[in-house]
């Protein structure tokens, strides 16, 4: 394979092609460096957005899996109330 045929190793997609963001201005460079950075912490957030959801659902059922009638008080909202 020549050096003409070698695929690039960073490239940009849009609706009109692929570009070869080695050959581009050095502002798209840089641009397309923070790009990148920001992509990932974007689906590292996502991640960590997925554990905590899931650590919050699994919390509640453990909440709700040890709820006690003994423990249960009376509300403001409640139409029972206790009088002393």
């Amino acid at each position: 394979m020549s050096e003409e045929e070698t695929k690039p190793s960073f490239v940009y997609g849009t609706e009109e092609g692929t570009y070869d963001v080695t050959q581009l201005p050095d502002e798209a460079k840089q641009a397309f460096q923070l790009l990148v950075e920001v992509n990932n912490e974007v689906n590292g957030l996502n991640r960590r957005l997925s554990v905590l959801q899931a650590a919050g659902l699994h919390l509640n059922t453990v909440m709700q899996d040890n709820l006690d009638d003994s423990a249960l008080v009376a509300t403001d909202g409640d139409s029972e109330t206790e009088e002393n």
